[in-house]
């Protein structure tokens, strides 16, 4: 019977279909201070050489910043689209070189109406810790990070599983549906040059 091997597949088990809402190359050229990303969503604000201790500006085709925090909003613009119902997605490929009175690093954070909604961050100790704080709070502990290297961060929910990713390698789960909204975005200045290759969010 040319029936009998048939499937039903099931269009969720594999996760919902993701839309890119912001990617940021940082391309441009050296000392460049704007950038907008490539999906046309949003433009970077707070680049620009503030001193010689603190400035944020396009080389090499990376984002590098030092002292420095980047803001992206968009005035206000970002709202809709840092706003997770279902499954996202968010990528940035950074690193840090020779941070002083290195402790812990914030890799990005993403805010909301009053407080922080997500923060990822990278320890002198090697761990990598991503949070939530708000409606059903949490938070993920991993290992890998590093300093001097390029690294992959990757913060990932489907079917309401969240995972955090480095270099492509699960660092921890934890289970949450609820919807976590932001406002807008911020790549952390340090001190110590940083250089953030692109930064990446995709969503339901």
């Amino acid at each position: 019977d040319r029936y009998t091997n048939m499937m039903l597949i099931n269009p969720y088990m594999f996760g919902a279909t993701l839309s890119t809402v912001i990617d940021y190359q940082f391309n441009g050229t050296d000392g460049d201070t704007t950038t907008t990303d490539s999906t046309g969503n949003t433009t970077a604000s707070g680049l620009g050489v503030q001193s010689y201790s603190q400035y944020a500006y396009i080389n090499t085709n990376n984002l590098l910043q030092a002292r420095k925090n980047v803001v992206i909003d968009n005035s206000g613009a970002l709202s809709p689209l840092l706003s997770f119902e279902g499954d996202f997605e968010i990528e940035i490929k950074t690193k840090f070189i020779n941070p002083y009175n290195f402790f812990a690093e914030n890799v990005l954070e993403l805010y909301g109406t009053a407080s922080i909604s997500f923060s990822l961050t990278i320890w002198a100790t090697g761990a990598v810790t991503f949070s939530s704080v708000g409606v059903d709070g949490f938070t993920i502990n991993g290992t890998g990070a590093a300093i001097n290297v390029y690294q992959t961060f990757k913060l990932k929910r489907e079917n309401g599983l969240i995972s955090l990713y480095v270099d492509d390698v699960l660092k921890g789960s934890v289970y949450n549906p609820s919807v976590m909204s932001a406002g807008r975005l911020e790549v952390r200045g340090t001190d110590g040059d940083r250089y953030t290759d692109y930064l990446r969010i995709k969503k339901a």
